[in-house]
């Protein structure tokens, strides 16, 4: 009675009151395998990682090869960003049943959560090619597409999802995600900058976007840089419109249009245009190669140059141990 207590206490979310009951049968009952497991599962649930990979790997020690066990200990392993041991455990599974599902999925978790999407893609076709139907490869599929900005295909998966396991919680999950991806959202930025030659920068941004569920985005926004140096001040108004194409596989293509205003202390006005074009091709999460043409506000205005103040913005040491390089400031 209390083993079965324990388990629908955690299944309802109560894990302090579950842990509680496992462990009181743990010490009538130092052996008994369920509560030892259930008591490790419950641990990870409630974010005591290293406490249910010790637990897991003691068990272990006590029932080698026990498969469940085994998963157990691997996806805590997962949890906590030790994606290469759980990888290993859970080919130890696979190498005596190349169609264990759960391990299947397990090993493309570990690619997906690693930031490796194109393993992760791979491992979980091995799983629908095992078992065609099966949710959870389908759910991981759908949040590849949506990590790699292809929101076209993850909408697509999304709703084939839906469709077939109706009222799903994972299903909802990552139709919530894909819409989310897809909603409007504003978003404030601040930076200030000092070095050693009394150079200094503030910036203040505000840009809105959107997209599709065709992979095409538009931000808009307005930034403003406030600068000075020794000798003057200066400061930019910034608008710019961004185009923003992600086809999927990581890819994207931006066309980004603009006009900056510049002002200087001594009355001097100067106006550029500023966009250019950049692309980006994405071999995983981790691993992006990037190309772009473009004029960009802070870096090329006549304005700032002139007044020394582009000191700020090279990518070379400035003061004690300090090196400048903030792609984030510049457009």
């Amino acid at each position: 009675a209390l083993l079965r207590s324990a388990r629908l206490l955690s299944w309802d979310d109560r894990l302090d009151e579950a842990l509680l009951r496992y462990a009181h049968v743990l010490a009538d009952d130092p052996a008994n395998r369920p509560a030892a497991i259930g008591h490790a599962t419950v641990l990870s649930w409630d974010g005591q990682l290293d406490a249910s990979v010790a637990e897991f790997g003691a068990l272990l020690e006590q029932n080698p090869g026990d498969r469940e066990i085994m998963l157990g200990l691997a996806r805590s392993l997962n949890w906590k960003g030790s994606h290469a041991e759980a990888r290993e455990v859970y080919n130890e599974l696979l190498e005596r049943d190349a169609g264990d599902v759960e391990a299947l999925i397990g090993v493309a978790r570990t690619y997906a959560w690693s930031g490796e999407l194109l393993q992760a893609s791979e491992w979980y076709g091995r799983c629908l090619a095992v078992d065609p139907g099966n949710k959870d490869a389908a759910v991981g599929l759908g949040y590849l597409d949506l990590w790699s900005g292809n929101l076209g295909g993850a909408s697509r998966r999304s709703a084939d999802v839906e469709r077939r396991f109706p009222g799903d919680k994972d299903a909802q999950d990552l139709a919530q995600s894909v819409r989310n991806a897809n909603s409007p959202w504003i978003r404030t930025s601040a930076d200030r900058l000092d070095d050693t030659d009394d150079n200094q920068l503030s910036m203040l941004g505000l840009s809105a976007g959107w997209g599709t569920r065709r992979g095409i985005g538009l931000t808009v926004g307005y930034t403003h840089y406030a600068m000075q140096d020794p000798v003057a001040e200066a400061s930019i108004d910034s608008l710019f419109a961004t185009l923003n194409l992600t086809p999927g596989r990581g890819q994207g293509l931006n066309f980004r249009l603009g006009v900056d205003r510049a002002e200087t202390s001594t009355g001097e006005t100067n106006t550029d245009p500023l966009g250019g074009v950049s692309y980006v091709w994405g071999l995983d999460r981790r691993w992006q190669v990037r190309g772009a043409l473009q004029r960009d506000a802070v870096r090329y205005s006549p304005t700032i140059t002139d007044n020394n103040i582009k000191k700020c913005y090279r990518d070379e040491p400035i003061g004690k141990g300090v090196t400048i390089n903030r792609p984030s400031l510049l457009y």
